[in-house]
C-alpha cells in the first residue's frame, strides 16, 4: 500500500512539522486529513500548510473545497482513493487530527444510502411547520438506539435518521454497523503532549495566527461568503467575524476561541485513546 502510515494527534501538537520532516525523509507526499483545511481561502485560521511548506513537500486535500459546501468523511475517502489511484507508485503519509476520517478510510463507511435532497428539503419545511422537537420525538420512536447520542437541537442528525428510514425502511442504527469500502489497517502514529504544554502551544498558536493576519483573512472572506457557509463553522471564524462586525471585547473573544479549542481537543484525545493505539 502506498500509505506508509498516518500521523494523528490533537490540534497544536506539531503534526504538520513532524509530517513534513518524515515526508522528506521517506520521499513521500502528504495527504491532509482535516475537515477544515480543505476550505479554499480559509488558510490561516485552519492552520493550512503554508505555500513554502507545500512547495517543499506536495500536499493533497488542502485549500481546494468550496466554502459553501459541507465536507464529509465520505468525500474524504473518495478523494483519498482518487489520489492513490492517480499515483500508485508514490508513497504517502496521512497527517491530521480527524480520527473519524481515518477510521472511515481504513474500515470503510457505514452502509447508508446517499442523502436525498428532496427528502431533506421536505424535512426542512416540516421543521418550520411542526417544529424540530416533533421531528426529534418521531425519530426517537422510529430508532431509539440511534437517537441516544443525538441532541434535540441537532437538526442535521435528526433529519438523517428520518431520511434513512424513509429511503430504506431500515434503521440508521442497524445500517451504520455495517461498513463497506475500507482500505484495511493503516499503521498509525499517535502524537500527544501533557495538557498544560498543549494548552500553552494552542495559546501561542492563536497569537501567531493573529499576527499572521487572521483578522484580515476573516474580514476579506466575510465580503465574499455569508456567515451561513459551512466553512464559517471552522473554529474561531464566527467569533472573529462577530468581533469585526460588532466590536465586541477581543480579550473575551480570544478566551472563547481558546476554550472551544480545548473542548475540541479533549474530544480528540478521548477518541484517540479509545480508537487508536500509539
Amino acid at each position: 500500500m502506498p500509505i506508509l502510515f498516518a500521523l494523528v494527534g490533537p490540534t497544536g501538537v506539531g503534526k504538520t512539522e513532524l509530517g513534513m520532516k518524515l515526508a522528506k525523509e521517506r520521499q513521500a507526499e502528504v495527504i491532509c486529513m482535516d475537515s477544515r483545511q480543505v476550505y479554499e481561502g480559509f488558510r490561516i485560521g485552519t492552520a493550512q500548510p503554508t505555500a513554502e511548506e507545500r512547495a517543499a513537500v506536495k500536499h493533497h486535500l488542502v485549500d481546494f473545497f468550496s466554502p459553501r459546501e459541507s465536507y464529509s468523511a465520505g468525500l474524504f475517502c473518495e478523494q483519498v482513493k482518487d489520489v492513490l489511484a492517480a499515483a500508485p507508485e508514490t508513497n504517502f503519509i496521512i497527517v491530521g487530527g480527524s480520527g473519524l476520517y481515518l477510521k472511515s478510510l481504513s474500515e470503510g463507511l457505514p452502509a447508508l444510502p446517499k442523502p436525498s435532497p428532496e427528502i431533506r428539503e421536505r424535512l426542512k419545511a416540516e421543521k418550520e411547520s411542526e417544529g424540530l422537537l416533533s421531528q426529534y420525538k418521531r425519530a426517537t420512536e422510529i430508532d431509539p438506539e440511534a437517537m441516544l447520542k443525538i441532541k434535540e437541537g441537532d437538526a442535521q442528525r435528526i433529519w438523517r435518521v428520518l431520511e434513512v428510514y424513509e429511503q430504506t425502511k431500515e434503521l440508521f442504527s442497524s445500517l451504520s454497523r455495517h461498513r463497506v469500502g475500507g482500505l484495511g489497517a493503516i499503521e498509525t502514529r499517535l502524537l500527544d503532549l501533557p495538557a498544560p504544554e498543549l494548552r500553552a502551544r494552542q495559546a501561542a498558536r492563536f497569537e501567531a495566527m493573529i499576527a499572521a493576519g487572521w483578522l484580515e483573512e476573516v474580514e476579506n472572506l466575510s465580503k465574499v461568503y455569508p456567515k451561513t457557509c459551512p466553512a464559517f463553522e471552522s473554529l474561531g471564524y464566527a467569533e472573529l467575524r462577530e468581533y469585526l462586525e460588532h466590536g465586541t471585547d477581543f480579550k473575551a473573544i480570544r478566551g472563547q476561541i481558546l476554550q472551544r479549542q480545548w473542548q475540541y481537543t479533549r474530544r480528540q484525545r478521548t477518541w484517540n485513546r479509545h480508537q487508536i493505539s500509539a
